[in-house]
């Protein structure tokens, strides 16, 4: 029986294992391909190793749309209060809401759609009556007849008309057709009755101051007040010519017949010059007498 024994220098190594990242034993067994002319070729990244079949790559995180959730499927999430809390769907309660910051820099942010004005136009068939208003038996409110009053004795509303609405329409109307009266009516051209108040008063002689058919003979050197009436007497047996203006600048209101005019009504402002001339002859005898009042 022969004895051996293995050379010290092996060691119980393997010379074809080499170490990541380092230079290849020369030993090492390399997995290669052959190529179509019957040639060993090494694997690498310029002669890939030729794949054939069907490839299937499966993970369980992805699932498909209106399935239930995969097991390992990542779900996002927000902290809230040191909690990881999970977006719900909708409308959801604060507890299960998560707030939204605008950035500090954003812009305006367009809003598309129908807009209304502030305040809505409304109609309603009926609306609720507010408290203590006055109401009819039927629940509506009271209507205006109710207060109205009744007509004096002989009046009656016209034909046609209802209501309040009708009386209103008959007194327009009448305003703007012909007004009829009937009865007495009474007038009466005392300056009490008639509520005339004295303004002036003059006289002229005409033995003293006589009037010519030339130049004008003032009366009034300015009316104190407005005059809306002459109460005018003459004597002279002359027809004269009352006139209103400054001297040289008269001009002719109305005549005085003989005897006088009595009440004459005129509109004669404040500081107005009243002056007289003659028109048929020179008035040389008598007086003149006017009264004016408001």
């Amino acid at each position: 029986m022969t004895s051996y024994s293995w050379p010290s220098s092996g060691g119980g190594s393997n010379a074809s294992v080499g170490s990541n990242g380092s230079a290849a034993p020369a030993n090492s067994t390399e997995i290669g391909t052959v190529d179509i002319s019957g040639n060993l070729q090494p694997i690498s990244s310029t002669n890939p190793l030729p794949v054939t079949g069907t490839v299937v790559e499966s993970n369980d995180s992805i699932g498909a749309t209106g399935v239930a959730v995969p097991t390992s499927a990542t779900q996002m999430g927000a902290n809230k209060g040191g909690l990881l809390v999970a977006p719900f769907m909708g409308q959801q309660t604060m507890a299960n809401s998560l707030a939204i910051v605008i950035a500090s820099d954003q812009g305006g942010i367009p809003v598309t759609g129908t807009f209304f004005q502030t305040t809505q136009p409304i109609s309603a068939v009926s609306l609720p009556l507010p408290a203590n208003a006055a109401q009819e038996n039927g629940g509506n409110l009271a209507i205006i007849a109710t207060a109205q009053g009744t007509p004096v004795t002989g009046i009656s509303e016209p034909a046609g008309g209802a209501g309040l609405l009708g009386w209103l329409s008959g007194i327009y109307k009448a305003l703007i057709g012909t007004l009829t009266i009937s009865g007495t009516v009474s007038v009466s051209s005392s300056s009490a009755e008639s509520g005339h108040v004295p303004v002036t008063f003059v006289r002229n002689v005409y033995s003293t101051t006589p009037v010519t058919t030339g130049a004008y003979v003032q009366l009034i050197a300015s009316t104190p007040a407005v005059i809306n009436y002459l109460y005018i007497f003459d004597s002279s047996g002359q027809t004269l010519e009352i006139a209103f203006g400054a001297s040289g600048s008269e001009i002719p209101q109305f005549l005085v017949v003989p005897g006088g005019n009595g009440p004459v009504p005129v509109l004669i402002p404040l500081g107005t010059r009243v002056s007289i001339r003659a028109i048929s002859a020179t008035a040389s005898v008598g007086e003149i007498d006017i009264n004016a009042l408001q």
